[in-house]
């Protein structure tokens, strides 16, 4: 009679080993929320950013690509003579219209030291748009913003959100 216990025990086991790897697998691909490939993801990122259009005087100093299966950055660093809140004004209108919504704005340290870096974050699903002010560090291409838009963004994901 052991042995029978033993076994059934072992089969138990087995089955529910089996469902919890289902249950698992089934709930990774949900929170990933499959994407089509890099190069059709970069090109719809690719389309959205060029529909921005960026404040008058701004120039462009450095275009920003990033391609990855499920990630993907779109951006350009740019000078300027308007003030970071004009530009922050300037997209924010675009965003809003384009269906963003503003999610923060947070101050960056370089080193722990306050330089005046600050980013302003927008959400649609899991795009983020960010726009970025470098502060006085270390910013050798003397750009005075960048605005970027990235996929599958953590910041904007909720977990209840598939």
């Amino acid at each position: 009679m052991p042995k029978a216990i033993d076994t059934r025990k072992k089969a138990i086991l087995l089955v529910a080993g089996v469902l919890l790897l289902v249950a698992m697998s089934f709930t990774a691909a949900l929170l990933l929320k499959l994407r089509p490939n890099g190069q059709t993801l970069h090109a719809e990122f690719r389309q959205e950013f060029e529909s921005f259009i960026p404040p008058p005087d701004a120039v462009s100093v450095q275009d920003n690509d990033v391609e990855q299966s499920r990630y993907g950055l779109v951006g350009e660093a740019y000078t300027t003579s308007l003030t970071f809140e004009d530009v922050r004004k300037h997209y924010e209108k675009q965003l809003v219209e384009k269906g963003y919504t503003f999610k923060e704005a947070i101050p960056v340290k370089d080193w722990g030291k306050d330089y005046g870096a600050e980013v302003v974050h927008y959400c649609k699903g899991d795009r983020m748009a960010s726009i970025y002010k470098p502060g006085n560090s270390s910013n050798k291409l003397k750009y005075q913003f960048s605005f970027s838009l990235s996929g599958n963004a953590f910041e904007c994901r909720s977990f209840f959100r598939f």
